[in-house]
C-alpha cells in the first residue's frame, strides 16, 4: 500500500518539479549559485570564497 502512495506521488512531484524551474530560469541560476556557495562552506576548492 506504501509502494502504491508513492508511485502516486511520485508523477505530481515530478510535474510539479520542472514547471517553476522552467518559467524561472534565474530562480534555477540563483539556486544553482547559492549550491555553489553552500559547496565552497563544505570545503568545495571549486567553489569561490575558500
Amino acid at each position: 500500500m506504501t509502494d502504491d502512495l508513492h508511485q502516486s506521488h511520485l508523477p505530481v512531484t515530478t510535474t510539479s518539479i520542472p514547471m517553476p524551474t522552467h518559467t524561472s530560469p534565474v530562480k534555477q541560476l540563483q539556486l544553482a549559485h547559492r549550491s555553489h556557495r553552500i559547496l565552497g562552506v563544505t570545503g568545495d576548492p571549486d567553489a569561490p570564497g575558500t
